[in-house]
Order: structure tokens, then sequence, then C-alpha cells
């Protein structure tokens, strides 16, 4: 399940910092304050079935003489002791989920951080990294559209975790299968071992400069797509690495949701196109090449519409 307005919460939370005092020593009258920030992380399930967000709290650790290290050893403990999550917190979290209709948390994410603006960093929504990149491809490529050539983007910085490759091939070889799809075919890799995004883009010799148009809502729907698998990694996912040939299953794999849900939010976003026919027509452009019927389309896009309502 998608986190409802997972964007809008992260705006909202971007760079806002919180108090919290701790007592160190139940009882003991002494109390040691820090700040901490928020930040959405996903939707996970209960022991009942039902779904709850789950946050991430990121405490800024500063160590000093009044706060040693051993102290801050000490607050980790009393942190994990209270399951996670203190009063406080709670408190401070339950006021934004309680207007998405969530009147319970799931076990928060905790971790310590140095510098706060790591964290600030982080919350920022990849959107404009999206679009200065979206404009970089299109201006590098518009000139050698249909020529065989391979543009590289080296250590880019989305805003989020790690900086990595962009690598955009034009027209090298065949797509996987052979088959071609017109005016172009294009299909996105996310490789963590080298930590790069692989974007394979086929031209049909004959189309003319007006396939631009849909050529850049698509580039916003893969890059999407493939930043979000970016994520997954970097959070920790377990991503299976089997080759699986039966379409169907392999885009009803929950990490391959998760990414599609993403990528055809986006480019319906900016298309102005809805969500559902943005979805379809995406199945439908690749009915011959994966042996899609109307059933499998019908299935899939209910699916993914399921999972990000």
């Amino acid at each position: 399940m998608e986190f409802p307005k997972k964007d809008q919460l992260t705006k909202l939370l971007s760079g806002k910092k919180f108090n919290a005092c701790i007592e160190v020593v139940d009882d003991s009258g002494f109390e040691e304050c820090f700040d901490y920030y928020i930040t959405p992380l996903e939707m996970v399930m209960n022991t009942f079935g039902d779904y709850e967000p789950k946050f991430k709290v990121s405490i800024v650790k500063k160590i000093t003489e009044d706060q040693p290290e051993g102290l801050w050893e000490l607050l980790d403990t009393m942190i994990r002791r209270r399951f996670g999550v203190d009063k406080d917190i709670e408190y401070n979290i339950k006021k934004y989920t309680k207007h998405i209709g969530f009147p319970n948390i799931a076990r928060s994410k905790f971790e310590f951080i140095d510098d706060p603006n790591q964290v600030i960093q982080e919350q920022r929504t990849p959107r404009k990294f999206v679009r200065d990149i979206i404009r970089d491809i299109v201006f590098k490529i518009k000139d050698d559209i249909r020529k065989k050539k391979t543009f590289k983007f080296r250590s880019i910085d989305p805003g989020f975790g790690s900086k990595f490759d962009l690598e955009l091939i034009l027209n090298k070889g065949v797509d996987d299968d052979g088959s071609f799809m017109k005016p172009y075919n294009i299909e996105g890799f996310w490789d963590d071992d080298t930590n790069t995004m692989e974007i394979f883009l086929n031209v049909d010799p004959e189309s003319d400069n007006s396939l631009f148009y849909d050529l850049i809502g698509d580039l916003n729907d893969f890059i999407s797509h493939e930043l979000t698998h970016k994520k997954q990694y970097e959070r920790g996912d377990k991503i299976p690495k089997r080759n699986i040939k039966r379409p169907e299953t392999y885009y009803s794999q929950p990490h391959e949701l998760e990414a599609q849900i993403a990528g055809f939010k986006r480019k319906s976003k900016l298309s102005k196109i809805p969500l559902e026919i943005v979805i379809r027509n995406y199945f439908d452009k690749r009915r011959d090449k994966y042996n899609l019927t109307d059933r499998i389309i019908d299935r899939l896009t209910k699916r993914i519409m399921e999972y990000g309502s």
C-alpha cells in the first residue's frame, strides 16, 4: 500500500526541527534533551492486518562536555527500551498523521545523525531533480536522437541517498526480445552493484521530432521508476534477483508495484491524463511485445491502482 499523501507530509515536515526530553535514568527527575527530524517512510501491516504509517526519526547527536559519548549510548538504550517511540515524539508524529486518517502509527525507525543538513536534504522530494535531469538529457540528445551513441551523466545528486551515474544508450542493438516499438522504445534498469541508472532508447529512424512530446513523459515515468528502485536498495528492501519471464508475475512483484506507481503517477500529473489511462496505455503499447491479453492488462491495471490507492 502506498503512503497516502506522502509528498504533502514530506513537504510539511521538511526542515522542521522538533525537540524532546527523556529521563536517562527512570524516576531520577533528570532529563536530557535533543533535537530531531521526522521523515515519512512507508506503510506497514500490523498484526491485525491493518496498515499503519512508519516514520524515520533522525536524532541530532551533539557530543559536548555536558552530553558526552557515553550519554548518547545511554539515550540510545533508553529509546529502544521504549519500543522505538518516546511519548513526545509519538505525539508530534500523530499531529500530522491524524489528517490522513491514521490514528495509530507503526514503530518508528530511529537513527542518530551528526549533521542536520543531512536529513533536511534527504527530505526534499526529487521532483525538481527529475525535471532538471530530463532537461539535460533532452538538450544533449536532441541533435543525435537517431545516432548510435551513449551519453554519461556522472555523480548525480538526487537530493537523497548517495550520488549515482546515469547512462543513456541510444540505438545500440535491438531490444532484448528482438522486437521494436515505434516511434521509439524505452527501457530502464537500476544496477545497484555499480550505482548506475541505465536508460535504453531505440528510435525509429523514420520518426520526426514530434516524438519528444511523448518521450519527455516517458522519461519522467522511467526515471522516477528507477529512482524508486534506488531508494528500495538504500533502505535495505529484499529484491529478488531471479529472472521472471512471465510479464504478469514480474509486474506484480511488490518492489515493481511501488516503482510503477511512482512513475505512472508522475507522468499522469505532468500530462494531466488520468492515472488509469496512463497505466493502460503503458501495457497496451507493450501488448505484442509481451503477449498481453485484455484480461492481463485489466488485472495489472487494477492491481497497480489498488496499490496506489
